[in-house]
């Protein structure tokens, strides 16, 4: 017999899979532009700071671009390792309650 979730266990269940199968694409699509606009400001900072490098300014002005840029790329790996998680554990949940039993809960 298997043992019986308590309210909280229901909740925490509904809202994964929920998310799993509303907001997962949002999320994936959102580390992707986190991404892009990381690669964007390194590229455009680095092509600047090499058209200019006898200015010395330029890399100090320059340095917390490259920064910011690295900062999203941050982002997107931290996003997406969130996301693959995530949607592993949904499908495992997924999986061991089985597709009747998690359309039973409320909410799914």
């Amino acid at each position: 017999m298997r043992p019986r979730l308590d309210a909280l266990e229901q909740r925490m269940i509904r809202e994964l899979l929920t998310w799993d199968r509303t907001r997962r694409t949002a999320d994936h699509i959102a580390c992707m532009v986190a991404l892009t606009l990381g690669g964007l400001v390194v590229v455009a900072v680095a092509g600047y700071t090499l058209a200019h490098l006898q200015d010395r300014e330029v890399l100090w002005v320059t340095l917390p671009g490259f920064l910011f840029g690295i900062l999203f790329f941050l982002f997107y790996l931290a996003g997406e390792a969130r996301v693959i998680n995530r949607h592993k554990l949904a499908t495992i949940i997924w999986k061991l309650t089985g597709e009747n039993a998690a359309r039973q809960l409320p909410g799914v």
